[in-house]
């Protein structure tokens, strides 16, 4: 399966079998074949962050509105 399918079956199943309304997820600004997957599956760039004072940068990604990413 590729990273596409399975992300993509992943944020499926997050709607309809958990319900949830948001996913978010992050990976490193250098990364640029995750962030790839993230925006073609749907999830948008929302800012950088870093998860605690001494990490390094992370990019968080979310579908950002119920809708996005997860209509059928």
């Amino acid at each position: 399966m590729s990273a596409n399918r399975g992300s993509r079956a992943v944020l499926d199943r997050a709607k309809s079998q958990y319900g949830l309304n948001r996913v978010v997820a992050i990976t490193t600004p250098n990364s640029e074949a995750s962030i790839q997957v993230l925006k073609k599956i749907g999830l948008q760039f929302e800012r950088t962050m870093r998860l605690s004072d001494d990490s390094a940068e992370v990019c968080l990604f979310s579908t950002l509105d119920a809708e996005v990413g997860l209509a059928g």
